[in-house]
């Protein structure tokens, strides 16, 4: 009897330590499960920044310059004191007349002019204009007859002559750019025959 109560009593100790050990051992998971499951508060971070990217180059346009606009200087197209001149020929085959019967310039300048033959191509009719010295109309004009045809009506080697364009043909141009003559009143005129008697002629006055 006495060794049967010693067997449920130690079987009833053996299973009190167990329930003991098997508590303590939930509670320990228990309390590591609530201490564990705290997640612990991230430590602020602060926001990289993105890496700085290189300035863009510009490649500069070909029209652009370096020089600032304030100091840029327009290229002139012309020496200083040149004074730019126009005139042409009336349309009709048989308008010998000039655009304009008088030119003016200033003394000491450069003259630049544009001349052009504004009659039709088809019509075959020659123009130049010739400025002669004053007095010497006529004798420019019978050189040039006697130039010829082969040499477009006018002798280039003329003393008298001061300035002249080539003999153009209907739709044509010719600029000339020449030294302004003393002051005075100088006669221009084409040298092609009969065109001068026809009226085709005109004066540049110097001032």
């Amino acid at each position: 009897m006495t060794k049967i109560f010693f067997q449920r009593v130690s079987r009833r100790v053996k299973t009190r330590r167990d329930v003991l050990k098997t508590t303590g051992l939930a509670m320990g998971s228990v309390l590591l499960a609530a201490c564990g499951g705290r997640a612990a508060a991230p430590l602020p971070t602060s926001t990289p920044r993105p890496a700085k990217s290189a300035e863009p180059t510009q490649t500069p346009d070909p029209d652009e310059t370096a020089v600032p606009a304030s100091d840029s200087k327009p290229t002139p197209t012309d020496p200083a004191g040149t004074v730019s001149l126009e005139i042409g020929t009336l349309p009709g085959a048989k308008d010998f007349r000039y655009t304009k019967d008088t030119l003016e310039a200033l003394a000491g300048t450069k003259i630049k002019l544009l001349f052009t033959n504004n009659t039709n191509p088809k019509e075959e009719v020659g123009h130049n204009w010739v400025l002669v010295k004053p007095g010497q109309e006529e004798s420019v004009l019978a050189n040039g007859i006697k130039a010829g045809d082969g040499k477009d009506w006018l002798d280039v080697n003329d003393p008298g002559i001061i300035a002249h364009t080539r003999l153009l043909e209907g739709d044509q141009r010719d600029t000339i750019t020449f030294d302004a003559p003393p002051p005075g009143s100088y006669t221009y005129l084409s040298t092609f025959p009969e065109q001068y008697v026809g009226g085709m002629k005109g004066t540049l006055t110097i001032k």
